[in-house]
């Protein structure tokens, strides 16, 4: 049947576009799957979610922050993931500590670390030009 061939592949293309957009970003994707319901995706994030309080807990330990913002692409785990990183930060951090520290989602886009690496680059052009350029 010749539609049929034309259906197989038409749907072979989606996949690979698909695939090709996972594969470049899997964890966009997950947390993608995660906000549309996937339930493996929602423990997916939730796990990953430990795995950055415990990093916070390390933060809280060693520097006793009065805030820690977690951006970029984990961010994007939104409350599921903070949900899961407080919790671990209650397990292991002193309460009164804990407490004091606010654990927070950026609102920043994604890109804000090249953003921000870009306003340190120009800080210091300015600041420092002669290091730049050669006036004699």
């Amino acid at each position: 049947m010749p539609g049929f061939d034309v259906f197989n592949e038409i749907r072979f293309t989606v996949f690979q576009q698909i695939l090709r957009q996972e594969i470049r970003c899997p964890v966009r994707a997950g947390i993608g799957r995660a906000s549309d319901g996937d339930q493996a995706a929602v423990h997916m994030v939730a796990r990953v979610g430990r795995y950055v309080g415990y990093g916070c807990v390390t933060i809280i330990n060693a520097f006793n922050p009065g805030r820690i913002v977690l951006g970029d692409i984990v961010a994007g785990g939104g409350e599921t993931l903070l949900a899961a990183v407080q919790s671990v930060v209650d397990e292991r951090v002193i309460p009164q500590i804990a407490d004091a520290t606010s654990i927070e989602l950026s609102s920043l886009p994604t890109d804000s670390a090249i953003s921000g690496a870009a306003a340190v680059a120009v800080n210091q052009f300015l600041d420092n030009p002669s290091l730049f350029l050669d006036l004699k």
